[in-house]
């Protein structure tokens, strides 16, 4: 995780190619285009590519539930089935392992989404930041009054 946000972080337009379809998603709603201003284009480009692998991640996770889902299925179709202490047994513990991949994922997604927020804060205060700067640059109260001969 660290490294995809550092890379991303360096260089967002790489990520486009390599999240394929998941950015295509976004691109109806993409108004990074409409920016003139670079520095905030490629604030816009880390947001939608943040939230295209955040999509991605949750996609992934819900393939893995269903195959859980399905494995489990199986599970309890041969546990109804089963006749002998030992395999009932042995199903019973493959059932629990696959409860434990459930908490396992469930505690991985929850772990992404606090980096994607966490993400999100950063890069707005980031964004804050360099409005504040960019208004201190554009808008220069001391020159303006000084053009305006209201101080030496």
């Amino acid at each position: 995780m660290k490294d995809f946000n550092d890379n991303l972080l360096s260089n967002p337009e790489s990520f486009i190619d390599k999240l394929g379809d998941s950015y295509k998603k976004y691109t109806i709603f993409d108004n990074c285009a409409l920016i003139q201003d670079e520095q905030r284009k490629k604030f816009c480009m880390i947001d939608m590519l943040t939230y295209a692998k955040q999509e991605q991640d949750i996609n992934e996770a819900q393939e893995q539930f269903s195959q859980i889902s399905r494995n489990l299925n199986d599970l309890e179709t041969r546990l109804r089935q089963s006749k002998d202490i030992k395999e009932s047994q042995d199903i019973a513990n493959a059932i629990s392992a696959e409860g434990t991949k459930i908490q396992l994922i469930y505690s991985n997604i929850q772990f992404q989404n606090t980096q994607y927020e966490r993400q999100r804060r950063i890069k707005e205060e980031q964004r804050f930041q360099q409005t504040i700067k960019d208004l201190n640059t554009d808008y220069d109260t001391a020159s303006y009054f000084r053009k305006a001969n209201l101080i030496k």
